[in-house]
Parts: structure tokens; sequence; C-alpha cells
């Protein structure tokens, strides 16, 4: 697998990550942007690792946390819609909010969408 992974020619994380999280212990992803679809796409992979954290950067300005919480909230609206074109049910999504109620899945940017999502 090469180590770069610049989204040409099927060189993408999620194919890497396909590759990579069947024999993993525990996942650590620092990401700038994270959003729920990615969980998804991975669905019936992410549920084997022991323990996922989730990071991404939040040391900002009160406009800017609010901008990029506005942001994140439409792009994760936008990626569940655009699983649900994939999977109209949505099958991974209670396996998604299992994974953070279980605290399999951390990380505070995680929590705290799913908590300001009400579930």
């Amino acid at each position: 697998m090469p180590v770069i992974l610049d989204n040409r020619n099927n060189n993408t994380v999620l194919n890497a990550l396909q590759k990579l999280v069947p024999s993993l212990q525990k996942l650590d992803v620092a990401t700038g942007v994270f959003e729920v679809g990615s969980l998804l796409q991975l669905e019936g992979l992410w549920q084997q690792v022991p323990k996922i954290r989730i990071m991404m950067g939040t040391e900002t300005t009160k406009t800017t946390k609010k901008a990029i919480v506005e942001a994140l909230l439409d792009k994760s609206d936008e990626s569940i819609e655009n699983e649900k074109e994939r999977d109209d049910a949505l099958t991974g999504l209670p396996a998604v909010r299992d994974g953070n109620r279980t605290q399999k899945l951390e990380g505070p940017a995680l929590t705290n969408w799913i908590q300001q999502r009400g579930t």
C-alpha cells in the first residue's frame, strides 16, 4: 500500500482503511473534517476494531467555532443524505450511535456532534 494517499487511481483513505481496519486493534484518526458517512461507508469493518478515537482541531474563536459547527452539521446532514442514496435504511447508523454510547468511538468532535443531534 502506498504511504501517501492522494486520491488518484483509487489511492484513497477509504480504500486504505478497508484494507487495514480488519487487522487493527485500535484506530486513531486525526482529521480536519469528520463525516458520519465515512463510518457508514466502513459498515461491518469499523465495528471489529475494539477502540476508535477521532480527533479534530477545536481551538478557535467563538465566531469561527459557530461557523464550523454549523458547516459540520450541514456537511454531516449531506453526508448522511448521500449515504441514504446508497442505503436508504441507513443500516449502519444505529451501530455508529451505539459505538458512541459505549465509547468504542471516542473524540470530542464526534461526541459533541452526536449530542447536538439529540441522540
